[in-house]
């Protein structure tokens, strides 16, 4: 029995195809735009300011304890990306493995932090140095760059951030 591919699927990736090109060329997004897309493009820069802030707060408690600030890495941020829109996806809330911030970034120490809630950046980093866990990772002396990956859900912000040194 032969099945035929269902149309929804084809027309969602020509107007994923379309957009793509808009972007390309300069065209305002179409208002026929995939709602589920049109609400990622819409969070993506409510996500990258709670991404600055959340770095800007983390450095900023890293000086308080006489430590250099963690510099933005674009592998490392991507593994954290990645890993927090699949936590707020799923709705599942666990470490990821760090090999890939090893073997694809070339990192020789990783450490990850996660958190959930509906907090402002300076207060999830005051909740992350209040866990033994969290904080060793913070001010690690270990750490040089770092990637946050930060996506809303029900919960909230749901942020991995990954410590790495290059």
């Amino acid at each position: 029995m032969t099945t035929l591919p269902d149309p929804r699927r084809g027309l969602a990736l020509l107007v994923a195809a379309l957009a793509t090109l808009a972007v390309t060329v300069g065209i305002p997004p179409s208002p026929l735009a995939a709602p589920a897309e049109a609400a990622q493009a819409a969070a993506a820069p409510a996500a990258d300011r709670y991404e600055k802030q959340l770095q800007k707060a983390v450095n900023k408690r890293r000086a308080a304890h006489g430590l250099r600030p963690v510099r933005f890495d674009r592998c490392t941020d991507r593994v954290a990306e990645r890993w927090g829109r699949h936590l707020a996806r799923t709705g599942s809330f666990e470490h990821q493995s760090l090999r890939p911030l090893i073997n694809r970034c070339g990192a020789r120490w990783a450490g990850e932090t996660l958190a959930y809630g509906r907090v402002e950046p300076a207060r999830m980093v005051r909740m992350w140095m209040r866990s033994d866990g969290h904080r060793a990772i913070l001010l690690s002396r270990q750490a040089t760059h770092v990637g946050i990956g930060a996506a809303r859900d029900s919960r909230g912000w749901v942020v991995a951030a990954d410590f790495t040194r290059l």
